[in-house]
């Protein structure tokens, strides 16, 4: 076995829940297969943005990387909801469990809340 040494330390770890809008700092985060859980959930899509990346970003809409999104149940978005499912299923495998029905994920802007609106609401 090859000897491992330390290349670097983490000193903060960052969420950003929202594509183009400020991050939140976390204390620990649960990483999966499609990376960080809760990141980059949301984006605004732009009709006149090139085909391909139809997402409004911080380089075309300056104002967006003034709002901090937060979520509103942060215990909730903090790792998948049938974890402990996965771990139980297959001890010791690293099963990557399902991510949460985020259409029920609601995320504050400063003082406005919005949610994903879901069929018949």
């Amino acid at each position: 076995m090859r000897d491992m040494r330390i290349i670097g330390k983490v000193e903060s770890l960052w969420r950003y829940p929202v594509k183009s809008m400020r991050g939140e700092e976390v204390d620990a985060a649960f990483m999966g297969f499609a990376g960080i859980y809760g990141d980059h959930l949301f984006a605004f899509r732009s009709a006149a943005s090139p085909k391909g990346f139809p997402y409004l970003t911080g380089r075309e809409q300056q104002e967006m990387l003034r709002y901090r999104p937060r979520f509103r149940h942060p215990d909730q978005a903090a790792q998948p909801p049938n974890l402990p499912d996965a771990e139980r299923l297959a001890p010791g495998l690293n099963l990557n469990p399902m991510y949460a029905d985020w259409t029920l994920a609601k995320i504050t802007y400063g003082k406005t809340f919005a949610k994903v609106n879901t069929p018949g609401e």
